[in-house]
Protein backbone atom coordinates (compact mmCIF):
# COMPACT_ATOMS: atom_id res chain seq x y z
CA UNK A 1 0.00 0.00 0.00
CA UNK A 2 1.51 3.85 -0.78
CA UNK A 3 1.56 6.66 1.37
CA UNK A 4 -1.57 8.24 -0.22
CA UNK A 5 -3.29 5.38 0.10
CA UNK A 6 -2.29 4.56 3.70
CA UNK A 7 -3.62 8.28 4.19
CA UNK A 8 -7.18 7.88 2.24
CA UNK A 9 -7.54 4.56 4.77
CA UNK A 10 -6.89 6.72 7.81
CA UNK A 11 -9.02 9.57 6.74
CA UNK A 12 -11.94 7.35 6.15
CA UNK A 13 -11.25 5.33 9.16
CA UNK A 14 -11.23 8.80 11.23
CA UNK A 15 -14.48 10.01 9.56
CA UNK A 16 -16.37 6.63 10.18
CA UNK A 17 -15.29 6.32 13.99
CA UNK A 18 -16.51 9.83 14.59
CA UNK A 19 -19.90 9.37 12.93
CA UNK A 20 -20.53 5.79 14.32
CA UNK A 21 -19.78 7.97 17.87
CA UNK A 22 -21.65 11.14 16.79
CA UNK A 23 -24.42 11.83 19.20
CA UNK A 24 -27.60 11.93 17.49
CA UNK A 25 -29.97 10.89 20.03
CA UNK A 26 -33.94 11.61 20.17
CA UNK A 27 -36.42 11.05 22.66
CA UNK A 28 -39.29 8.97 21.94
CA UNK A 29 -42.76 8.71 23.86
CA UNK A 30 -42.99 5.24 25.45
CA UNK A 31 -45.47 5.82 28.78
CA UNK A 32 -47.87 8.07 30.48
CA UNK A 33 -48.95 8.07 33.66
CA UNK A 34 -52.41 8.84 35.52
CA UNK A 35 -51.27 12.28 36.12
CA UNK A 36 -50.32 12.66 32.59
CA UNK A 37 -46.56 12.66 32.78
CA UNK A 38 -44.82 11.85 29.99
CA UNK A 39 -41.75 9.48 29.79
CA UNK A 40 -39.49 9.02 27.07
CA UNK A 41 -36.79 6.80 25.55
CA UNK A 42 -33.79 7.60 24.66
CA UNK A 43 -33.03 6.28 20.71
CA UNK A 44 -29.96 6.73 18.75
CA UNK A 45 -31.58 8.02 15.37
CA UNK A 46 -30.28 4.60 12.94
CA UNK A 47 -32.60 2.80 15.11
CA UNK A 48 -35.53 3.57 13.15
CA UNK A 49 -33.44 2.70 9.80
CA UNK A 50 -34.42 -1.14 8.85
CA UNK A 51 -31.68 -1.26 5.97
CA UNK A 52 -28.98 -0.14 9.35
CA UNK A 53 -28.23 -3.98 10.11
CA UNK A 54 -26.68 -3.09 13.48
CA UNK A 55 -28.18 -4.98 16.56
CA UNK A 56 -30.37 -3.24 18.64
CA UNK A 57 -29.91 -2.96 22.50
CA UNK A 58 -32.49 -1.70 24.80
CA UNK A 59 -31.09 -0.66 28.03
CA UNK A 60 -33.56 -0.24 31.11
CA UNK A 61 -32.73 1.06 34.46
CA UNK A 62 -33.60 -1.73 36.34
CA UNK A 63 -32.66 -0.05 40.09
CA UNK A 64 -32.98 2.87 41.12
CA UNK A 65 -29.77 3.45 43.00
CA UNK A 66 -27.09 3.55 39.90
CA UNK A 67 -25.71 6.22 37.65
CA UNK A 68 -27.82 4.69 34.68
CA UNK A 69 -27.03 7.89 32.12
CA UNK A 70 -23.65 7.79 33.04
CA UNK A 71 -23.15 3.82 32.18
CA UNK A 72 -25.44 4.90 28.67
CA UNK A 73 -23.34 7.62 27.66
CA UNK A 74 -20.29 5.22 28.35
CA UNK A 75 -21.46 2.11 25.84
CA UNK A 76 -22.64 5.12 23.51
CA UNK A 77 -19.47 6.67 24.08
CA UNK A 78 -17.65 3.70 22.48
CA UNK A 79 -16.25 3.17 18.72
CA UNK A 80 -16.13 -0.52 19.47
CA UNK A 81 -19.79 -0.61 20.93
CA UNK A 82 -21.40 1.96 17.85
CA UNK A 83 -19.63 -0.38 15.05
CA UNK A 84 -22.26 -3.24 15.94
CA UNK A 85 -24.73 -1.64 18.11
CA UNK A 86 -27.92 0.68 18.40
CA UNK A 87 -28.07 2.11 21.81
CA UNK A 88 -31.93 3.07 23.13
CA UNK A 89 -32.42 3.62 26.90
CA UNK A 90 -35.38 3.83 29.15
CA UNK A 91 -34.19 5.43 32.91
CA UNK A 92 -36.47 4.64 35.74
CA UNK A 93 -39.53 7.32 35.85
CA UNK A 94 -39.07 9.55 38.70
CA UNK A 95 -42.80 9.06 40.38
CA UNK A 96 -42.48 5.11 39.56
CA UNK A 97 -38.94 4.94 41.74
CA UNK A 98 -40.01 2.90 44.40
CA UNK A 99 -42.72 0.33 42.42
CA UNK A 100 -40.21 0.14 39.27
CA UNK A 101 -38.09 -3.09 40.63
CA UNK A 102 -41.22 -5.06 41.34
CA UNK A 103 -42.67 -3.92 38.23
CA UNK A 104 -40.03 -5.55 36.08
CA UNK A 105 -40.38 -8.37 38.45
CA UNK A 106 -43.14 -10.16 37.44
CA UNK A 107 -46.57 -9.82 36.32
CA UNK A 108 -45.13 -10.13 32.25
CA UNK A 109 -46.03 -10.62 29.69
CA UNK A 110 -48.93 -8.24 31.02
CA UNK A 111 -52.46 -9.16 29.84
CA UNK A 112 -56.34 -7.65 30.28
CA UNK A 113 -57.32 -4.08 28.03
CA UNK A 114 -54.22 -1.76 27.38
CA UNK A 115 -53.27 0.57 28.45
CA UNK A 116 -55.91 1.02 31.29
CA UNK A 117 -55.46 -0.51 34.97
CA UNK A 118 -53.05 -1.45 37.56
CA UNK A 119 -51.12 -3.22 34.81
CA UNK A 120 -50.63 -0.37 32.31
CA UNK A 121 -46.60 0.43 33.20
CA UNK A 122 -45.83 -3.39 31.73
CA UNK A 123 -48.72 -3.19 29.23
CA UNK A 124 -47.05 -0.01 27.94
CA UNK A 125 -43.44 -1.27 28.06
CA UNK A 126 -44.16 -4.81 26.44
CA UNK A 127 -45.84 -3.01 23.53
CA UNK A 128 -43.27 -0.33 23.12
CA UNK A 129 -40.61 -3.03 23.08
CA UNK A 130 -42.46 -5.24 20.56
CA UNK A 131 -42.77 -2.30 18.36
CA UNK A 132 -39.15 -0.71 18.52
CA UNK A 133 -37.71 -4.31 17.14
CA UNK A 134 -34.99 -5.14 19.97
CA UNK A 135 -32.74 -7.70 19.66
CA UNK A 136 -31.76 -7.27 22.92
CA UNK A 137 -33.37 -5.94 26.35
CA UNK A 138 -30.30 -4.50 28.87
CA UNK A 139 -31.26 -4.62 32.34
CA UNK A 140 -29.00 -2.70 33.74
CA UNK A 141 -28.36 -2.85 37.87
CA UNK A 142 -27.09 -2.73 41.12
CA UNK A 143 -23.37 -3.04 41.63
CA UNK A 144 -23.86 -6.31 43.81
CA UNK A 145 -26.59 -7.76 41.15
CA UNK A 146 -25.47 -11.31 39.44
CA UNK A 147 -24.71 -11.09 35.90
CA UNK A 148 -27.50 -13.31 33.75
CA UNK A 149 -27.94 -13.92 30.22
CA UNK A 150 -31.55 -15.75 28.88
CA UNK A 151 -29.19 -17.74 26.63
CA UNK A 152 -27.16 -19.44 29.19
CA UNK A 153 -27.44 -23.31 29.51
CA UNK A 154 -27.97 -22.94 33.45
CA UNK A 155 -30.51 -20.19 32.78
CA UNK A 156 -32.74 -21.91 30.47
CA UNK A 157 -33.81 -24.56 32.24
CA UNK A 158 -34.16 -22.53 35.39
CA UNK A 159 -37.34 -20.37 33.83
CA UNK A 160 -40.34 -19.52 35.87
CA UNK A 161 -43.16 -21.38 34.69
CA UNK A 162 -45.71 -19.25 35.97
CA UNK A 163 -46.56 -16.25 33.95
CA UNK A 164 -48.52 -14.33 35.74
CA UNK A 165 -45.50 -13.61 37.90
CA UNK A 166 -42.71 -14.38 35.47
CA UNK A 167 -39.88 -11.38 35.11
CA UNK A 168 -39.59 -9.28 32.43
CA UNK A 169 -35.86 -10.61 31.93
CA UNK A 170 -37.68 -14.33 31.54
CA UNK A 171 -40.96 -13.85 29.65
CA UNK A 172 -39.66 -11.09 26.61
CA UNK A 173 -37.27 -14.23 26.19
CA UNK A 174 -39.99 -17.04 25.98
CA UNK A 175 -43.09 -14.62 24.46
CA UNK A 176 -43.07 -12.53 21.71
CA UNK A 177 -43.26 -9.17 22.63
CA UNK A 178 -46.60 -7.26 21.10
CA UNK A 179 -46.77 -10.60 18.71
CA UNK A 180 -43.51 -9.81 16.93
CA UNK A 181 -40.99 -11.77 18.58
CA UNK A 182 -38.59 -12.85 21.41
CA UNK A 183 -35.31 -10.88 21.93
CA UNK A 184 -32.59 -12.10 24.38
CA UNK A 185 -32.52 -10.62 27.81
CA UNK A 186 -29.45 -9.67 30.11
CA UNK A 187 -29.17 -8.92 33.30
CA UNK A 188 -26.47 -6.76 34.09
CA UNK A 189 -24.96 -4.80 37.41
CA UNK A 190 -23.85 -0.82 36.58
CA UNK A 191 -20.02 -1.63 35.73
CA UNK A 192 -18.56 -0.05 33.27
CA UNK A 193 -15.64 -1.80 32.82
CA UNK A 194 -17.25 -5.12 31.92
CA UNK A 195 -20.64 -3.86 30.15
CA UNK A 196 -18.79 -3.78 26.77
CA UNK A 197 -17.33 -6.91 27.23
CA UNK A 198 -20.61 -8.18 27.76
CA UNK A 199 -22.56 -6.45 24.73
CA UNK A 200 -19.69 -8.25 22.30
CA UNK A 201 -20.46 -11.39 24.12
CA UNK A 202 -24.77 -10.81 23.48
CA UNK A 203 -23.93 -9.38 19.61
CA UNK A 204 -21.81 -12.89 19.13
CA UNK A 205 -24.81 -14.90 20.24
CA UNK A 206 -27.14 -12.88 17.86
CA UNK A 207 -24.98 -12.95 15.23
CA UNK A 208 -25.39 -16.71 15.70
CA UNK A 209 -29.09 -16.60 15.16
CA UNK A 210 -29.12 -14.28 12.74
CA UNK A 211 -31.92 -15.97 10.49
CA UNK A 212 -33.63 -16.70 13.32
CA UNK A 213 -37.17 -15.36 11.89
CA UNK A 214 -38.99 -15.53 15.44
CA UNK A 215 -36.44 -12.77 16.60
CA UNK A 216 -38.49 -9.47 17.55
CA UNK A 217 -35.94 -7.41 15.37
CA UNK A 218 -35.83 -9.85 12.70
CA UNK A 219 -39.48 -9.70 12.52
CA UNK A 220 -39.82 -5.87 12.50
CA UNK A 221 -37.10 -5.46 10.26
CA UNK A 222 -38.61 -7.99 7.80
CA UNK A 223 -41.87 -6.13 8.42
CA UNK A 224 -40.52 -2.66 7.21
CA UNK A 225 -38.84 -3.75 4.28
CA UNK A 226 -41.78 -5.28 2.53
CA UNK A 227 -42.53 -3.95 -0.86
CA UNK A 228 -45.84 -1.98 -0.34
CA UNK A 229 -47.83 -4.14 -3.37
CA UNK A 230 -47.21 -6.75 -1.07
CA UNK A 231 -48.37 -5.02 2.28
CA UNK A 232 -51.14 -3.69 0.35
CA UNK A 233 -52.28 -7.82 -0.87
CA UNK A 234 -52.08 -8.93 2.71
CA UNK A 235 -54.45 -6.32 4.29
CA UNK A 236 -56.50 -6.51 1.09
CA UNK A 237 -56.92 -10.44 2.08
CA UNK A 238 -57.85 -10.21 5.66
CA UNK A 239 -60.58 -7.04 5.08
CA UNK A 240 -61.18 -6.20 1.62
CA UNK A 241 -63.61 -9.29 1.48
CA UNK A 242 -67.31 -8.04 1.38
CA UNK A 243 -69.45 -5.10 2.26
CA UNK A 244 -71.36 -5.63 4.48
CA UNK A 245 -73.18 -2.78 6.52
CA UNK A 246 -73.14 0.57 5.10
CA UNK A 247 -70.19 2.43 7.66
CA UNK A 248 -67.51 4.27 6.89
CA UNK A 249 -64.97 1.35 7.60
CA UNK A 250 -66.13 -0.94 4.69
CA UNK A 251 -66.32 1.68 2.58
CA UNK A 252 -62.92 3.10 2.89
CA UNK A 253 -61.98 -0.38 2.65
CA UNK A 254 -64.04 -0.77 -0.75
CA UNK A 255 -62.44 2.31 -2.28
CA UNK A 256 -58.78 0.99 -1.28
CA UNK A 257 -59.27 -2.17 -2.96
CA UNK A 258 -60.53 -1.03 -6.25
CA UNK A 259 -58.44 1.28 -6.61
CA UNK A 260 -55.32 -1.44 -6.06
CA UNK A 261 -57.06 -3.43 -8.07
CA UNK A 262 -56.87 -0.41 -10.92
CA UNK A 263 -53.25 0.08 -9.93
CA UNK A 264 -52.87 -3.23 -10.49
CA UNK A 265 -54.72 -3.73 -13.41
CA UNK A 266 -56.62 -6.72 -11.79
CA UNK A 267 -59.85 -7.11 -13.44
CA UNK A 268 -61.25 -9.47 -10.74
CA UNK A 269 -60.27 -7.56 -7.63
CA UNK A 270 -62.30 -4.56 -9.53
CA UNK A 271 -65.11 -6.86 -9.78
CA UNK A 272 -65.26 -8.33 -6.62
CA UNK A 273 -65.54 -4.66 -4.78
CA UNK A 274 -68.76 -4.00 -7.95
CA UNK A 275 -70.49 -7.53 -6.90
CA UNK A 276 -70.46 -6.32 -3.22
CA UNK A 277 -71.45 -3.17 -3.07
CA UNK A 278 -74.29 -4.08 -5.98
CA UNK A 279 -75.29 -6.99 -3.31
CA UNK A 280 -75.42 -4.78 -0.72
CA UNK A 281 -77.18 -2.24 -2.40
CA UNK A 282 -80.08 -4.37 -3.55
CA UNK A 283 -80.52 -5.91 -0.31
CA UNK A 284 -80.49 -2.71 1.55
CA UNK A 285 -81.48 0.07 -1.24
CA UNK A 286 -84.38 1.53 0.89
CA UNK A 287 -81.62 1.82 4.06
CA UNK A 288 -81.05 5.68 4.86
CA UNK A 289 -78.32 6.85 7.13
CA UNK A 290 -78.74 7.25 11.21
CA UNK A 291 -75.47 7.87 11.94
CA UNK A 292 -72.28 10.13 11.03
CA UNK A 293 -70.69 6.44 9.92
CA UNK A 294 -73.06 5.75 7.88
CA UNK A 295 -73.05 9.05 5.96
CA UNK A 296 -69.60 8.04 5.60
CA UNK A 297 -70.44 4.99 4.14
CA UNK A 298 -72.00 6.38 1.37
CA UNK A 299 -68.27 7.12 0.34
CA UNK A 300 -68.70 3.83 -1.54
CA UNK A 301 -71.16 5.24 -3.99
CA UNK A 302 -69.76 8.62 -4.60
CA UNK A 303 -66.48 6.96 -5.58
CA UNK A 304 -67.95 4.53 -8.37
CA UNK A 305 -70.31 7.45 -9.65
CA UNK A 306 -66.34 8.76 -10.95
CA UNK A 307 -64.90 5.35 -11.43
CA UNK A 308 -67.85 3.04 -12.62
CA UNK A 309 -69.02 5.32 -16.12
CA UNK A 310 -71.36 2.66 -17.07
CA UNK A 311 -73.71 2.50 -14.16
CA UNK A 312 -72.57 6.18 -12.97
CA UNK A 313 -76.45 7.45 -12.37
CA UNK A 314 -77.42 4.61 -10.53
CA UNK A 315 -74.36 4.87 -7.95
CA UNK A 316 -74.72 8.88 -8.04
CA UNK A 317 -78.56 8.21 -6.63
CA UNK A 318 -77.33 5.77 -3.89
CA UNK A 319 -74.84 8.64 -2.96
CA UNK A 320 -77.19 11.10 -2.61
CA UNK A 321 -79.44 8.78 -0.51
CA UNK A 322 -76.97 9.47 2.16
CA UNK A 323 -76.48 13.76 1.68
CA UNK A 324 -80.59 14.38 1.28
CA UNK A 325 -81.04 16.92 4.21
CA UNK A 326 -77.81 18.76 2.09
CA UNK A 327 -80.07 17.96 -1.20
CA UNK A 328 -83.67 19.74 0.34
CA UNK A 329 -81.50 21.97 2.53
CA UNK A 330 -82.95 25.84 1.73
CA UNK A 331 -81.33 27.61 4.69
CA UNK A 332 -78.82 29.87 5.50
CA UNK A 333 -75.73 28.63 3.98
CA UNK A 334 -73.21 30.02 5.96
CA UNK A 335 -74.61 28.33 9.21
CA UNK A 336 -75.31 24.78 7.69
CA UNK A 337 -74.04 21.66 9.22
CA UNK A 338 -74.65 18.20 8.20
CA UNK A 339 -76.64 15.78 10.91
CA UNK A 340 -75.31 13.14 12.82
CA UNK A 341 -72.53 15.37 13.60
CA UNK A 342 -72.36 14.65 17.49
CA UNK A 343 -70.42 17.87 17.56
CA UNK A 344 -67.52 15.89 16.92
CA UNK A 345 -64.24 16.35 14.54
CA UNK A 346 -65.09 13.08 13.07
CA UNK A 347 -68.35 14.86 10.88
CA UNK A 348 -65.54 16.54 9.27
CA UNK A 349 -64.49 13.44 7.32
CA UNK A 350 -68.37 11.23 7.75
CA UNK A 351 -69.92 14.42 5.56
CA UNK A 352 -67.44 16.29 3.95
CA UNK A 353 -66.10 14.38 1.03
CA UNK A 354 -69.29 12.66 -0.16
CA UNK A 355 -70.53 16.11 -0.61
CA UNK A 356 -67.85 17.26 -2.41
CA UNK A 357 -67.53 14.28 -4.76
CA UNK A 358 -71.07 14.27 -5.32
CA UNK A 359 -71.09 17.98 -5.67
CA UNK A 360 -68.11 17.39 -8.42
CA UNK A 361 -70.12 14.37 -10.36
CA UNK A 362 -73.27 16.38 -10.28
CA UNK A 363 -71.86 19.48 -11.32
CA UNK A 364 -74.22 20.88 -8.10
CA UNK A 365 -73.01 24.16 -6.63
CA UNK A 366 -75.89 23.86 -3.97
CA UNK A 367 -73.93 20.56 -2.58
CA UNK A 368 -70.41 22.09 -3.16
CA UNK A 369 -71.08 25.46 -0.77
CA UNK A 370 -73.12 23.29 1.62
CA UNK A 371 -69.57 20.75 2.03
CA UNK A 372 -67.53 24.16 2.48
CA UNK A 373 -70.07 25.30 4.94
CA UNK A 374 -70.18 21.94 7.34
CA UNK A 375 -66.48 21.97 7.25
CA UNK A 376 -66.10 25.36 7.98
CA UNK A 377 -68.53 25.29 11.00
CA UNK A 378 -67.05 21.76 12.16
CA UNK A 379 -63.68 23.68 12.56
CA UNK A 380 -65.13 26.36 14.10
CA UNK A 381 -66.54 24.15 16.37
CA UNK A 382 -63.44 22.68 18.02
CA UNK A 383 -60.57 24.06 16.44
CA UNK A 384 -57.71 25.15 19.01
CA UNK A 385 -55.88 27.84 18.74
CA UNK A 386 -53.10 25.35 18.11
CA UNK A 387 -54.16 24.24 14.99
CA UNK A 388 -54.93 21.33 16.48
CA UNK A 389 -58.62 19.95 16.45
CA UNK A 390 -60.18 18.59 19.66
CA UNK A 391 -62.56 15.94 19.80
CA UNK A 392 -65.92 17.83 21.00
CA UNK A 393 -66.82 20.28 23.00
CA UNK A 394 -66.70 18.06 25.99
CA UNK A 395 -63.03 18.19 26.61
CA UNK A 396 -60.04 20.06 24.33
CA UNK A 397 -57.91 16.67 24.27
CA UNK A 398 -56.58 16.46 21.00
CA UNK A 399 -57.28 12.97 19.98
CA UNK A 400 -55.38 11.26 17.32
CA UNK A 401 -57.97 9.96 15.62
CA UNK A 402 -60.13 12.84 16.00
CA UNK A 403 -57.47 14.98 14.22
CA UNK A 404 -56.71 12.08 11.25
CA UNK A 405 -60.54 12.48 10.81
CA UNK A 406 -60.39 16.63 9.67
CA UNK A 407 -57.06 16.00 8.08
CA UNK A 408 -58.37 13.21 5.94
CA UNK A 409 -61.74 14.74 5.18
CA UNK A 410 -60.49 17.68 4.34
CA UNK A 411 -57.47 16.38 1.72
CA UNK A 412 -60.31 14.51 0.53
CA UNK A 413 -62.68 17.11 -0.11
CA UNK A 414 -59.87 19.44 -1.72
CA UNK A 415 -59.53 16.89 -4.13
CA UNK A 416 -62.69 15.93 -5.08
CA UNK A 417 -63.30 20.02 -5.48
CA UNK A 418 -60.49 20.84 -7.47
CA UNK A 419 -60.94 24.21 -6.70
CA UNK A 420 -58.76 26.91 -5.68
CA UNK A 421 -60.44 27.90 -2.16
CA UNK A 422 -58.02 29.78 0.20
CA UNK A 423 -60.03 29.30 3.17
CA UNK A 424 -60.03 25.48 2.94
CA UNK A 425 -56.44 24.86 1.80
CA UNK A 426 -55.33 27.26 4.35
CA UNK A 427 -57.04 25.12 7.45
CA UNK A 428 -55.56 22.01 5.18
CA UNK A 429 -51.98 23.39 5.31
CA UNK A 430 -52.29 24.81 9.00
CA UNK A 431 -53.73 21.67 10.57
CA UNK A 432 -50.79 19.56 8.76
CA UNK A 433 -48.33 22.19 10.29
CA UNK A 434 -49.22 21.42 13.51
CA UNK A 435 -49.71 17.66 13.22
CA UNK A 436 -45.77 18.08 12.26
CA UNK A 437 -44.61 19.47 15.12
CA UNK A 438 -46.07 16.26 17.17
CA UNK A 439 -44.70 13.11 14.96
CA UNK A 440 -42.25 10.95 16.89
CA UNK A 441 -39.03 10.02 15.84
CA UNK A 442 -40.17 6.35 14.77
CA UNK A 443 -42.59 7.96 12.33
CA UNK A 444 -45.70 7.81 14.45
CA UNK A 445 -48.44 10.02 15.78
CA UNK A 446 -49.64 9.09 19.20
CA UNK A 447 -53.34 8.11 20.85
CA UNK A 448 -53.57 12.00 22.47
CA UNK A 449 -51.68 14.22 19.64
CA UNK A 450 -49.43 16.79 21.88
CA UNK A 451 -49.35 13.80 24.49
CA UNK A 452 -46.13 12.02 24.12
CA UNK A 453 -46.04 9.65 26.36
CA UNK A 454 -49.50 8.20 24.93
CA UNK A 455 -49.55 5.25 23.07
CA UNK A 456 -48.25 5.49 19.38
CA UNK A 457 -51.73 5.05 17.15
CA UNK A 458 -52.30 3.03 13.94
CA UNK A 459 -55.28 4.84 12.70
CA UNK A 460 -54.26 8.42 13.20
CA UNK A 461 -50.61 7.60 11.55
CA UNK A 462 -51.94 6.56 8.52
CA UNK A 463 -55.02 9.38 8.00
CA UNK A 464 -52.43 11.98 8.57
CA UNK A 465 -49.76 10.10 6.47
CA UNK A 466 -52.16 9.87 3.81
CA UNK A 467 -53.34 13.74 3.97
CA UNK A 468 -49.80 14.81 3.63
CA UNK A 469 -49.14 12.61 0.86
CA UNK A 470 -52.45 14.01 -0.96
CA UNK A 471 -50.95 17.00 -0.45
CA UNK A 472 -47.62 16.42 -1.71
CA UNK A 473 -49.37 14.83 -4.78
CA UNK A 474 -51.62 17.71 -5.50
CA UNK A 475 -48.61 20.14 -5.13
CA UNK A 476 -50.56 21.75 -2.05
CA UNK A 477 -47.26 20.73 0.00
CA UNK A 478 -43.86 20.41 -0.53
CA UNK A 479 -42.18 17.36 -1.13
CA UNK A 480 -38.89 18.29 -0.36
CA UNK A 481 -40.28 19.50 3.32
CA UNK A 482 -42.98 17.27 4.05
CA UNK A 483 -41.90 13.53 2.46
CA UNK A 484 -39.69 12.83 4.93
CA UNK A 485 -42.72 12.41 7.12
CA UNK A 486 -44.59 10.17 5.18
CA UNK A 487 -41.77 7.72 4.47
CA UNK A 488 -40.99 7.60 8.44
CA UNK A 489 -45.24 7.09 9.01
CA UNK A 490 -44.74 4.15 6.22
CA UNK A 491 -42.08 2.42 7.62
CA UNK A 492 -43.46 2.59 11.10
CA UNK A 493 -46.71 1.24 9.52
CA UNK A 494 -45.33 -1.35 7.77
CA UNK A 495 -43.31 -2.80 10.89
CA UNK A 496 -46.93 -2.69 12.84
CA UNK A 497 -48.77 -4.95 10.60
CA UNK A 498 -47.90 -8.84 10.56
CA UNK A 499 -47.97 -10.76 7.68
CA UNK A 500 -51.44 -12.66 8.05
CA UNK A 501 -53.01 -8.21 8.65
CA UNK A 502 -52.53 -8.40 12.69
CA UNK A 503 -52.31 -4.75 13.55
CA UNK A 504 -50.72 -3.38 16.72
CA UNK A 505 -52.52 -0.77 18.78
CA UNK A 506 -55.22 0.45 16.69
CA UNK A 507 -57.45 2.52 19.00
CA UNK A 508 -60.87 0.85 19.73
CA UNK A 509 -63.88 2.94 18.74
CA UNK A 510 -64.71 6.03 20.22
CA UNK A 511 -67.52 8.15 20.96
CA UNK A 512 -66.59 11.57 22.67
CA UNK A 513 -65.10 11.42 26.15
CA UNK A 514 -65.76 13.83 28.83
CA UNK A 515 -61.93 13.88 29.98
CA UNK A 516 -58.15 13.85 28.91
CA UNK A 517 -57.63 10.28 31.03
CA UNK A 518 -60.62 8.79 29.24
CA UNK A 519 -58.71 9.31 26.12
CA UNK A 520 -55.66 7.89 27.59
CA UNK A 521 -57.64 5.07 28.74
CA UNK A 522 -59.21 3.78 25.37
CA UNK A 523 -58.41 0.42 24.77
CA UNK A 524 -55.56 0.22 22.39
CA UNK A 525 -56.42 -3.54 19.98
CA UNK A 526 -53.31 -5.86 19.19
CA UNK A 527 -54.74 -8.00 16.50
CA UNK A 528 -57.35 -8.26 13.40
CA UNK A 529 -59.36 -4.99 13.68
CA UNK A 530 -61.61 -3.63 10.74
CA UNK A 531 -61.17 -0.33 11.44
CA UNK A 532 -57.59 -0.22 11.56
CA UNK A 533 -57.45 -2.47 8.11
CA UNK A 534 -59.53 -0.24 6.39
CA UNK A 535 -57.15 3.09 7.44
CA UNK A 536 -53.83 0.95 6.43
CA UNK A 537 -54.94 -0.27 3.34
CA UNK A 538 -55.80 3.65 2.50
CA UNK A 539 -53.15 4.37 2.95
CA UNK A 540 -50.32 1.68 1.91
CA UNK A 541 -52.68 2.02 -1.85
CA UNK A 542 -52.31 6.31 -1.78
CA UNK A 543 -48.73 5.40 -1.04
CA UNK A 544 -48.33 2.94 -3.92
CA UNK A 545 -49.59 4.72 -6.23
CA UNK A 546 -47.25 7.57 -5.71
CA UNK A 547 -44.17 5.00 -6.14
CA UNK A 548 -45.86 3.86 -9.15
CA UNK A 549 -46.50 7.16 -10.66
CA UNK A 550 -42.37 8.13 -9.80
CA UNK A 551 -41.21 5.27 -11.42
CA UNK A 552 -42.82 6.02 -14.89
Amino acid sequence: MNSVSTVYSLICSTLLSSFLSAKTEVEVGWCIDDAGNSYYCEVDEQWFQPGDRRNRVLLIQASPDIEFTHFSDHLRDSTDVVKHTIIASIAIPGSMKRVWANTLSNGFPPSGDFYKGTESTRQYLWRFIGAMGADVIFLVNSQDSVKRMSFETSLMAKRLTDEAQMSLFAAASIFPLAQTGVVTTVEHPCDLAKAVQTLFDVNSHIKSKATDEKMCSSVVSSRKMRPTNEVCKTLVDTYGTTFRSMSYIPALTMRAKHRFGRLTLDDRMQHEVLDSIRTFERENSPLLPNSGSSIGGHLNYSYLAKHDTHNKTNWLNAALRGVQHAVAYRGDKDTFLMPHHNEMSDAVFMCGPVLAEIATVNKSKHLEALCLSHIANMARMNLRPDGLHRHSPLDSAAWGRGNGFPALGIALTLDALDIENEELLSLYKNHIDALMLHQDAAGMWHQVIDQPGSYAEFTSTCMIAFSILRGIRNRWLDGDKYLDSVSRAATAIKGRISNDGRLLDVCTGTGKQESLMDYFHRTAILGKDARGGAMGLTFMVELLDWEMSKNE
